[in-house]
């Protein structure tokens, strides 16, 4: 399967949902690399808590930041870079 990228601008606009959608209908892996904003949960945990089936794995993040900003910035306030290779 070829890797299905989403994006989109801003907060609660749906990305997530989506992801779930995919994940769930495609029995796609799931990898948010970094997850800025936590203090309800992880968007991975969502999405775990969403799909039913059995296939699918749903990777750790590298990052996590607290704040809920966007990944640079987050990073840049804990005084941390972010850096993710393809491999």
């Amino acid at each position: 399967m070829q890797p299905i990228f989403v994006t989109g601008i801003g907060t609660g606009i749906g990305k997530t949902l989506v992801a779930a959608i995919l994940v769930e209908a495609l029995k796609a892996d799931y990898w948010k690399p970094v997850q800025a904003g936590f203090e309800f949960g992880t968007d991975a945990e969502w999405i775990f808590g969403m799909i039913s089936n059995p296939t699918s794995t749903i990777h750790p993040e590298i990052y996590r930041f607290r704040m809920a900003a966007s990944p640079h910035i987050a990073a840049r306030a804990v005084s941390e870079n972010c850096i993710i290779s393809a491999g």
